[in-house]
């Protein structure tokens, strides 16, 4: 294929990329070029940066301020304010213009005040996993004036190719992939090895603007991308292996934290097969003041009062009932702590890594027992775990991991003592990259053990997959079910809301689901979340919503989970094709459902290892159109079945209906 975008203005008209084949992020950088299942793996960003390269700021990240996306007929875009270090504040912005058969965009950065700089930088990535031993080239025009072979290894100096020209070429090694890149106009090119700062790509750059920028001066830039990419449509092989079951998988859940009033929360809570919940719990609105000097004595129409109709105490212990009266499992997490009980009561309340002041673990304990008193009384509540949510990077509170091991004893002996079943989930973390060695401080403490009931982690980007198979192992060790506490691919896609609805972001979100159920072999993945937070519904006016590729795969993963089902191994011959399976025998015809996610071209497949007695299934599929549809059934024969997999696709195989 050959697809192109034109970046600014006065270039040369380029052929329009079919709807969605360019990709852009939410902060409007360029992410990718695809077309038919073969993506070309480019990226943008802007750096901006201080004298020597002391700071910098670029438009992605944490730090972007105010970001905004706005999109009409033929236009969208994106906007932002970058800090740059301690000098101040750059806004930029990105303009998307569809007009005459050509995809533009304007790149314009403007200082709000005057501010020192080395310079404003655009630079595209390439991940050295594909690109390496290919070649780049700069050009001039048509002619490629020096080039230079990508080093799979680390060399001396970060730089290994620089010159004057109007574009850059960059070729795999197959020669199946190639990114030509079209400056506006000449300018000094370099290429440098961003393995030299921790990174994993080849980088190429140029610098559009040099020095100081004055008070409410603006730059700007533009270029064109084209993108030349081979589908690899080679068929699969899956291989099932239902005699080695390898743990329970006890379907799919959501949390429940934000927007619990939505109409969204209650769309999906039809439209979901829900056997997982976890809800917030407030303390900061439950006890903002400390009821009485006395941690023994609970003064309930003091605390009762902050269950009014319509706050968030009232809210939570009202969807709390509803996953009790639906006979959901469910987990308490507690998120912020009411400022008199930090050590710094004076501090932003919504600001992350609180510290909780030691003296005040009776108060703590007080205002924690007495929540999960009242959702028994008036409620009929006992959830069955509680936790602090993502206590290693404080989000809100900050617990080392002793402080993490002495929590969990703290709140199980109390919690023990008014005679709640509720037990203590070990980790939360925020991350399966978070070291191991923050869990298992308190895992391998035997006082803390006895009140722990759970193992738990959150997906946010991923981890290798040897990563996963540790919590795996880890769970094995502590006999206890692991659970994914909070699913989800980018934990601050709030930020740009408008990304969750883009298919390249639910493509992210399968290969993530795939990959966490084939190495982590979780018992729960719970969705972050089933409420307008983090949407997985898209709002179209008027107080309507439509369905999204996103909603199509949890649809699936959610009705087709065989009841208490295990984990069964399975082998996908194909990188592009995730497989994951599950079986529960205790009826005469296996409740069994097979999962393929095809994160590229369209492609055949052929599944083996159907079990006996299995005779038909009935297939699922979502892809960028088609949200969780039925097809026409498939006949087992000798134990396999062939189908095609549409490009971008995750189709289900299941014996049930």
């Amino acid at each position: 294929m050959k697809r192109c975008i034109a970046i600014g203005c006065c270039l040369l008209a380029c052929r329009l990329l079919p709807a969605g084949q360019l990709e852009l992020d939410g902060y409007g950088n360029v992410a990718g070029l695809v077309d038919e299942g073969a993506r070309v793996d480019v990226r943008s960003v802007i750096r901006i940066a201080c004298p020597g390269w002391q700071a910098h700021g670029e438009s992605g990240g944490w730090s972007v301020r105010d970001i905004r996306h706005a999109a009409g007929t033929g236009h969208e875009t994106w906007s932002g304010r970058i800090p740059v270090g301690d000098a101040g504040l750059c806004r930029y912005n990105v303009r998307q213009v569809v007009t005459g058969g050509t995809d533009r965009l304007e790149i314009g950065i403007t200082a709000e005040q005057a501010i020192e700089l080395e310079g404003v930088y655009l630079f595209f990535l390439l991940p050295v996993s594909r690109f390496a031993d290919g070649t780049v080239g700069i050009l001039r025009g048509d002619r490629v004036v020096t080039n230079a072979v990508l080093p799979r290894t680390v060399q001396g100096s970060p730089h290994f190719l620089a010159g004057q020209g109007d574009g850059l070429a960059w070729t795999d090694k197959a020669g199946t992939q190639t990114v030509r890149i079209r400056f506006e106009k000449p300018c000094w090119i370099m290429i440098q090895d961003e393995r030299h700062w921790k990174g994993s790509d080849y980088a190429g750059f140029v610098a559009f603007h040099q020095g100081n920028l004055a008070a409410g001066q603006t730059v700007m830039t533009g270029l064109r991308v084209e993108g030349n990419a081979r589908a690899d449509t080679r068929p699969v092989q899956v291989q099932i292996n239902s005699l080695l079951p390898r743990g329970t998988f006890g379907g799919v859940g959501g949390n429940y934290v934000y927007a619990l009033n939505s109409p969204v929360t209650a769309i999906l809570a039809t439209n979901l097969s829900v056997r997982w919940g976890r809800a917030g719990m407030p303390l900061d609105v439950w006890e903002p003041r400390n009821d009485d000097a006395s941690p023994t004595n609970m003064q309930w129409d003091v605390l009762r009062a902050a269950d009014a109709p319509g706050s968030m105490v009232r809210q939570s212990m009202e969807r709390a009932k509803w996953l009790t009266e639906h006979r959901v499992p469910q987990m308490f997490s507690i998120w912020k702590l009411p400022s008199w009980m930090y050590v710094d009561p004076d501090r932003d309340p919504d600001a992350h890594r609180q510290r909780m002041a030691s003296n005040r673990w009776p108060e703590v304990l007080e205002s924690i027992g007495s929540y999960l008193l009242h959702a028994r009384r008036e409620y009929g509540v006992e959830p069955e775990w509680l936790s602090f949510n993502e206590p290693d990077i404080g989000c809100f509170v900050e617990f080392s991991a002793g402080e993490h091991r002495d929590a969990i004893r703290r709140m199980g002996e109390y919690l023990d003592s008014l005679g709640l079943k509720t037990r203590l989930v070990l980790g939360d973390v925020a991350s399966p990259r978070t070291p191991l060695d923050y869990v298992r401080v308190a895992g391998d403490d035997r006082e803390a053990r006895k009140w722990v009931g759970a193992l738990a982690f959150h997906s946010w980007n991923g981890a290798e997959p040897a990563v996963l198979e540790e919590w795996a192992s880890l769970a094995e060790v502590y006999q206890l079910p692991l659970l994914v506490t909070e699913q989800g691919w980018d934990p601050g896609a709030y930020r740009t809301p408008w990304i969750l609805h883009t298919f390249p972001y639910a493509l992210q979100e399968l290969r993530l689901y795939q990959t966490i159920l084939q190495h982590a072999r979780p018992q729960a993945l719970l969705q972050w979340e089933l409420t307008e937070d983090y949407s997985l519904m898209e709002a179209v006016g008027g107080g309507a919503f439509r369905s999204t590729p996103r909603l199509g795969y949890l649809r699936q993963f959610s009705w087709l989970a065989p009841i208490n089902g295990m984990h069964l191994m399975v082998r996908s011959d194909h990188p592009e094709v995730l497989a994951t399976a599950f079986m529960n025998r205790e009826r005469p015809v296996p409740a069994f459902t097979v999962h393929l996610a095809n994160l590229g071209g369209k492609r055949l497949a052929t599944v083996l290892g159907i079990p006996h007695p299995v005779r038909q299934l009935q297939v699922w599929r979502t892809t960028r159109t088609e949200h969780a549809v039925t097809n026409a059934p498939l006949d087992v024969v000798k134990g396999g079945v062939k189908l095609e997999l549409p490009a971008g696709s995750l189709v289900t195989l299941t014996t049930m209906e």
